[in-house]
């Protein structure tokens, strides 16, 4: 009779585990990891054809998970050449920088026709819209100043901004996150107040917005934390092994640990990872190849 009965609890206990499973995968959402680092892709002639080689290399892994993810992530500096920002150059970072109006409502950039000062946008709402992802990318922005009334104002009469854009599946640039703790202050400007961005996607799940270096402090992190954010989109760069440890473990566990949130980190070439309540998750990996390259992209199915 015991045995009869501990075989009814454990047959329970499988269903129940069963159901919990089925709810979990009713309840999630697939993210993926773009791993990438610039490259000239054989391409030696100019900055902006080496930056536009890499936007098309983006745009190839987009292709590559299309059906397969709802939201993709690429990393810090991923279409910024490395000899500029690992020298702080200020002058070479204004080559791989864009002008970005407000966000824009209803039309998307994939509508207008594609012209010199909209490449990047264009490209990047063509192919979120085409490939239905949801695409977070970062990239440099360019913001014009009055050196004769703003004293913050450089020489050049621009503050650049470390910039996380968000596109939506239909295109539509949704979310605009400029970096308040830079890296590299020759090269960047820091926004005067601390931006709380956020946004919420069509499968119902609502992301904070920071990049690499901010995760060391309270602010923007720990707010977003307070209004109830729990998923979190991570522009990441850094290159050395220790810097790799110090990041993916000290910082992205702990945070994903305390605050009880999914972070989806992009960094590099083999460093990116989903994370939930300070695991990494498990990912699909699918390989890339675009002229002289091959890249991974990361492919997780995350509860919620």
């Amino acid at each position: 009779m015991l045995s009869l009965l501990l075989a009814f609890i454990a047959s329970a206990s499988a269903m129940v585990a069963f159901v919990d499973r089925v709810d979990a995968a009713d309840r999630s959402y697939r993210a993926a990891i773009g791993q990438h680092r610039f490259a000239d892709f054989g391409v030696t002639t100019s900055p902006l054809e080496q930056w536009q080689e890499n936007v098309m290399m983006y745009i190839e892994m987009m292709r590559a998970v299309s059906g397969k993810a709802d939201i993709i992530v690429f990393p810090e500096f991923g279409l910024t050449a490395p000899e500029v920002y690992q020298a702080d150059n200020r002058e070479g970072l204004l080559n791989y920088s864009i002008n970005i109006p407000s966000l824009m409502s209803a039309l998307t950039y994939c509508e207008q026709t594609e012209s010199p000062s909209n490449w990047l946008l264009h490209r990047f709402s063509c192919a979120a819209k085409e490939f239905a992802l949801v695409t977070a990318v970062n990239t440099n922005e360019l913001v014009p100043c009055d050196r004769s009334s703003d004293p913050a104002c450089r020489a050049d009469g621009v503050y650049v901004y470390n910039t996380e854009l968000v596109f939506d599946e239909h295109g539509v640039l949704i979310a605009k996150y400029h970096k308040k703790h830079v890296w590299f202050g020759n090269m960047y400007d820091s926004p005067v107040s601390t931006e709380l961005v956020t946004f919420t996607t069509s499968f119902g799940v609502e992301f904070g917005v920071f990049i690499c270096n901010d995760i060391r402090f309270p602010h923007p992190k720990d707010d977003l934390v307070q209004r109830g954010v729990k998923h979190f989109v991570f522009s990441v760069s850094m290159d050395t092994p220790v810097l790799k440890y110090i990041m993916k473990t000290i910082f992205i566990r702990s945070f994903s640990l305390i605050a009880d949130a999914t972070v989806l980190s992009s960094n590099g070439l083999k460093d990116g990872a989903v994370y939930k309540r300070g695991l990494e998750l498990h990912t699909q990996i699918i390989d890339v190849r675009y002229r002289t390259e091959s890249h991974q992209v990361l492919v997780a199915q995350v509860p919620y």
